[in-house]
Parts: structure tokens; sequence; C-alpha cells
């Protein structure tokens, strides 16, 4: 597997390779086998495009019943496949639910095949076995050879279009099909229709419409050829039981209008096969004019040597926002994290600033970007509050998309989890009222009332999620919902937002209604166990019931040890609900070094006896905060350790280094945040919580002309106690830092030590925010 060798070459083309090269310390390949759900394609950041090999063709469900396979294809590549079905051009980057996998290319020799064929026999089919001996990946530029073909595939990307360059053997005739009926998470029927018109010998145009995870999925498309065609066809492996008078044609072979629901064509190309097949792929969720827009604004005239550099200087300018010291293994390890948050959410408009909307009809952004892909329930918690600490811009246009999705949903609520411009309903609470939140207490520039208007009718929309009981009895009830207690901790914590900001913004009597409704999370803490326990509609509980068990207890992604730990807005008032700090520390320590058995997540996909240290499980989301509560505690320190030891197991440097889904970025941003030394525990909130420095010197471009400087000298593996901290040169005592306190930049410096320092505790005033006092 190569890594760095061609990644180096490029850089010195585009006249950017240096001994600071962040671009050459990024290893796409962590995560793509087991859990991590990443891919090694090519994309650019935020790019609508990712273009990224497909291994295999697992279907979500055959006539109705759910493929367990097809979990492990959430990112369409698996490392340990042996094949490789093709390249498509859109993919969701480390999710635990999938879509996608638009506009499958392939290019083949010899005897023409339309079905993918298997794994168990690759020849049964188009799909080619591979090696990874010839496999390249590295930000914006993938390569393989396809064995079964000697063809030399490499790809590179723009934000709107994926190019491809082919380079066949001498001897044969260079062909290459284009499967519309592929797609990830697929099954019988997902493709609702495709049409692709050959404009030119050298000119596709086409569409196809989806029913998946985006219920309606539009996606246009623009293909142009280096070569002109010589030869075309298509078949439809789901003959139509009406034609009309299209009968008059001969539609299989060279006429310029193809459609139907299960379409694969093919093209042939006479002309020199010694020089190299070049196809650039534009799309567009408008129109085929607006992939014609986007193919000549962003690749007309570009050769492809030009479009892989300039792809690897737009990772180096978004990649050197920090700079890190440390060995190459963990500078490896964080930049390819800082490269995970910088995949999703993507561009969602054509560079003409057209897009569609969640209500289908084509809209025209004012005065931003419209982007995609929010996986809300996870990102809420570190992506955005680290978007809006290095890139305030985007963030600025992610909000504003947000409230574009809030205008233009009939439900008049701001995203739950959405992408391509579909709403798809996916996990629990209305979090995107946190993301609004916390870019209101990071001062971006946005309509504030507005967005409050926002968060309020998101926040009650009776019908969703069991809004209404909730508001009625203070809880979700088990009956009316599964997971109610895991929603009813959530929409707390989603509540207390919307109060926080409402004070912000010297609204008194919402506040008052939001912060009575922030306290929600009492009401499912059993006052005899001292935990998060499913509640029924007449108020008793749920019998029989086991803290260990996710499912049928009323939680989701986590079970009652975990969940019990989620009251981020008013810690003071958990440590009270749990019996007192003594037992609240004691808690926190059993989490972290008690036995899960196999048992209780054996039915679970997202994890792994890898994922779990202890009953803890890092890689899923409901978790991530919890080792930063020690810092209310009466023993601060022992977070510090914690903290290093789940970096260090939980995120390594190879093809299995992510010990869960990394979920469009919050995994990676959690690690970031950690590394950085501080977490943002509540966002929206103006706090993050101090932890431990992971690497000796950071500096982190937190403006123009504004840095961050974290320096922990002599910090390791053994050296990671905080002994005493510093902001600025001046001794700092507090938990916490606050967003004003290095919003301008800063000098944080951690003086460290190999046992911690019992005495530095902090008192009332020193411990960070919580509602209850």
């Amino acid at each position: 597997m190569k890594l760095s060798t061609f990644a180096l070459s490029l850089l010195f083309m585009s006249g950017i390779a240096s001994a600071q090269n962040k671009v050459s310390y990024v290893n796409p390949m962590i995560g793509t086998v087991k859990m991590g759900h990443t891919f090694p394609g090519a994309c650019v950041p935020h790019g609508f495009v990712q273009l990224s090999p497909d291994t295999d063709t697992i279907p979500h469900n055959i006539n109705g019943v759910y493929q367990q396979d097809a979990y492990k294809y959430c990112a369409g590549y698996q490392y340990d496949d042996k094949t490789i079905v093709g390249f498509s051009h859109t993919h969701l980057s480390g999710t635990g639910h999938s879509d996608l996998g638009d506009i499958l290319v392939m290019p083949v020799t010899g005897t023409l095949k339309f079905n993918p064929g298997t794994a168990g026999n690759p020849g049964s089919g188009y799909r080619s076995r591979f090696s990874h001996d010839t496999e390249t990946a590295r930000p914006g530029y993938y390569e393989v050879m396809l064995d079964d073909y000697k063809v030399k595939a490499q790809l590179t990307a723009t934000e709107r279009v994926g190019v491809h360059k082919y380079t066949y053997p001498q001897n044969e005739i260079q062909k290459l099909l284009l499967d519309l009926t592929h797609g990830i998470y697929n099954y019988d029927g997902k493709v609702l229709w495709s049409s692709l018109r050959v404009e030119n010998d050298t000119l596709i145009t086409g569409y196809r419409i989806t029913n998946g995870w985006a219920r309606e999925n539009y996606t246009y498309f623009a293909v142009s050829l280096s070569k002109p065609i010589s030869n075309y066809g298509y078949v439809d492996r789901g003959k139509p039981g009406y034609t009309g008078f299209w009968r008059k044609f001969n539609l299989q072979k060279n006429f310029p209008e193809i459609a139907g629901r299960k379409i694969v064509s093919y093209f042939e190309f006479d002309s020199d096969p010694s020089t190299p097949l070049i196809i650039k792929v534009a799309l567009s969720g408008v129109s085929t004019q607006g992939a014609l827009k986007n193919l000549e604004a962003e690749a007309k005239g570009k050769s492809f040597d030009r479009i892989v550099a300039e792809a690897s200087s737009k990772w180096e300018k978004e990649l050197e926002v920090i700079d890190v010291q440390g060995n190459e293994d963990n500078k490896t390890m964080f930049y390819t994290s800082l490269y995970h948050t910088l995949i999703n959410p993507s561009v969602y408009m054509d560079v003409d600033g057209q897009y569609r909307g969640i209500d289908h009809n084509i809209h025209q952004s004012e005065g931003f970007s419209n982007y995609t892909v929010f996986s809300v329930w996870d990102t809420y918690r570190a992506l955005h509050p680290l978007f809006n600490l290095i890139n305030r811009k985007r963030s600025e246009d992610i909000v504003n998309s947000m409230l574009a999705h809030y205008g233009q949903s009939v439900h008049k609520a701001l995203p739950v989890w959405s992408h391509m411009g579909n709403e798809n309903w996916c996990m629990i609470g209305y979090h995107s009222v946190s993301v609004l939140a916390d870019a209101i207490d990071k001062e971006l520039n946005i309509d504030k009332k507005k967005a409050l208007e926002a968060m309020i009718n998101s926040s009650n929309v009776d019908y969703y999620d069991g809004t209404g009981e909730y508001k009625r009895l203070g809880y979700v009830p088990f009956e009316r919902n599964g997971s109610g207690s895991s929603i009813t901790l959530e929409y707390s914590y989603d509540d207390w937002t919307i109060y926080n900001t409402a004070l912000k913004m010297n609204e008194s009597e919402i506040a008052g209604i939001y912060g009575k409704r922030a306290l929600n999370y009492r009401n499912v803490f059993d006052p005899v166990l001292k935990f998060v326990r499913a509640r029924k509609n007449d108020g008793s509980w749920k019998t029989p019931f086991n803290l260990l068990n996710t499912h049928g207890e009323g939680f989701i992604e986590g079970n009652s040890w975990n969940y019990s730990f989620y009251v981020p807005h008013d810690v003071k008032g958990l440590i009270r609900q749990m019996g007192g700090d003594k037992l609240f520390v004691q808690r926190l320590d059993s989490l972290f070094t008690m036995h899960l058995p196999d048992e209780f997540f054996a039915g679970t996909e997202d994890v792994t006896r890898e994922g779990v240290m202890g009953n803890y499980v890092h890689g899923n989301e409901p978790s991530h905060h919890i080792v930063y509560l020690y810092a209310w505690t009466s023993q601060p320190w022992k977070m510090q350790y914690r903290i290093r030891e789940i970096m260090n197991r939980m995120y390594r440097n190879s093809i299995d280094g992510l010990c869960g889904n990394d979920d469009c970025g919050q995994m990676s941003a959690w690690y970031i945040f950690s590394a950085m030394g501080f977490y943002p525990v509540c966002p929206g909130s103006d706090q993050y919580i101090l932890g431990a420095p992971y690497f000796p010197y950071m500096k982190v471009k937190v403006g123009d002309g504004k840095y961050l400087e974290i320096k922990a000298d002599n910090v390791s593996n053994k050296m990671c106690y905080v002994k005493s901290v510093k902001l600025n040169g001046k001794a700092y005592t507090k938990a916490y830092i606050t967003y004003d306190d290095i919003k301008n930049g800063a000098e944080l410096t951690f003086e460290m030590s190999s046992s911690p320092n019992k005495k530095r505790l902090f008192s009332e005033n020193e411990k960070p925010y919580s509602l209850s006092k």
C-alpha cells in the first residue's frame, strides 16, 4: 500500500511541499475496515463529489429482509475485500446507516458484462480483482490497478466534478461501463428512474432518481470524455412493461436517448489506445444544465495533473490551520482526524447558487453557500463547535443552510438528519437548536431572531418522537417511544440551549418556559436506583429493568450506565441526582473499569469489544463528554489519565484504527479537541472544559492573524497529568477556559507531571457552568 511517494511528487509539482507539509501526514485508509466506515477515494474539503471505489454490492434488503453484511459497506469500501466493482461519485463518511453510491463508472476490456458479479466469482461480472500493493490514497487522489483488465485507474476531484484517468493495455479496445443501477444500501426498486443522453461523441448528460435513506434523491450529471465515442449501447435489467412508440427504434445500440429503471450502459473508444481516457463527471442536484455549468466552471480546459495539484493545495490550506509537534505516528492520526472533519457537511448547490431544497423546489442561495449531510445527533457535540473555532465562515454557511431548511420544511423544523435535499429523520432530539445556540454564543453573523424562532418551532412539533407527551408529562413515556428516556435527556439539553439563547436575547418569558423544560431530565431518574430508567405513561417505572441493556430499556446507542451521565447543561444537578460527589466519582470510576459482558452488545452493529473500555463505549456519541465530568468533582485529575487512554486505545494509525463509526467527523472532532487539552461538554455555553493536551506543542489558527498556542513540554504517556496551567503567562486556576479567552489568540501552557496533582482542586466558583447552583 503506497501512501507517500506519489503524494510527495504531486506536492512538489504544485509548489507546496515543505518540511511542514500536512497533506503527507493524512492516511485516508484509517477506518476503512471494520467499524470506521470511512472511504479512501478522492474529494476536496466539503465537496459535493466523493469519488471512491466500491468493493461490493451487498443490498440493504432482499424482499424486505435486512442483509446484515450491508452495514460494512456504509462507505462502499472494505479494505479486506479483494475486488472493486467500480468508482461511484457520492459517499457518506463514517456513518452507521447509508445511501448514495451514485453514478458508478467502471473501465473494462474484452467481452462486455452488465452485472457486477460476486466477490466469490468475480469473473461472472464486470468487477475486477485488485491488490493493495498498487493502491495509493491521499487527500484528493486515489490510484489502483484493476488486475482483470490491466487498467490503471487514477481519480481526483473538484467540489462538484469527479475526474478519472484510465490507462488501458495498448492492444485492447477501451470500454467504459456506466451503471445507473448501482448504489450503497441498494435494494431492488431503489432507482425510480434513470435517463441519459449522448449529446455528442464526447458529452453525455443524464440523471437518476432514487428512493433510499434520502426518500427522493435527484442526481443529475454531465460527462465529458477526452476521446470520441465510437460505439455505445445499454441493457435494461428491468425491462419496462410499456414502451409506446419508442419501439420504432433500436434503442439498445447507438441511440442517443436511454432511459429506464435498471440501466447499465457501455461506451467504446477506438482512437489511439496508447493514450489514457480521461473523463470528467460533474454532478448537480438541480438539472443537467446545472451539471454542465459545474463542469465548465471547475474542470474545463484543466489537465488531470492540474486538478490533482489543485485538490492537494485545497487540502493543504485547510489542514494547515493547526500545526502540531509530535512523533510521526501521532501526527498521522491527528491530521487524518482533521481530514475526516473536513469531508461532511458537503456543499450542495451549483456554481450559480441554485440548489434543491427539502421541498424539492429549486432555490437560489442569497449570501451563503448551501450545505447538506447534517448528521446532527452526532456532530452537534464537537464537530460544529470545532468549526466555530477554526472555520467560522463555513460555520455561518452551515447555519444559514439549516435556517433555509427550516424555511422550506412543512413541519417548520430544523434538520434532524438531512442529506441531498431530504430530511431522513434518523436518530433523536432536535439538536440543530444546539448548533444554532453555539453559533450565537460564538458571535457568528447570523439572523438571531430567525434562529430563535426556528429553535422554538423545532422544539414544538408535537407529533415528532413524543414531543407532545414530553411537554405534557415532562418525559417521553416508554409506550410512546422505546427510546423515551434517551429522548427525554436529549430534549432537556436541547431545551437548555433555547433557554440560554433566549436569556442572551433578553427574551425572559421564553427563557422561563425552556428553563423549566431543561430540568425534565430529573423525571427519568429513578430516586431509588439513582440511574435513569424507562418510565411509563402512568408514571410507574418499567420492570424488569437491566442497567446494562441497550435494547428494550428506554435507550438508543447506550445503556442506562452511559446515558445516566448525559446532563451536560446541569452537571451539579446530575451529581445530586446520583447521590452526591462521592458516589458520582465512584460511578465514573466504575464506568471505565467494570466489565461489560459480550451479551450486552452482541446484537449491536456499531459496537465491538475493541470499542469498549469497561462499560464506557467511545464508539457511540452519548459517552463522548463523560470523561470530562470529573472536572465538576473532588477528583478532577482522574480525567487526565483516562483521556489519554481513550486516545491511545480508540484512535490508532492503522486501517482498523477507529473504534466506531467516524460519524461525519464527530469521532475525529473529539480527538482534535482532546488533543488540544479542552472539550466543549455543553455546546451553547462559552466554556471549554480543561483536560490534558496530547502534544508538546500546537498552534491553532482561530482567525486572520490570530493563533492559540498550546504548550505542554515533556508531555507523554507517562507525563500525562496536569500539574498547573497558565493562560498568557499567568497562573490559571479554573477548570475551564472560555471562548473569550482564546478567540483573539492566546497562549495556554500546561505543566505536566508523571503523577497527579491532587492539590489542584477547583472551588465552586472555579468549576464549570451548571444550570443548578
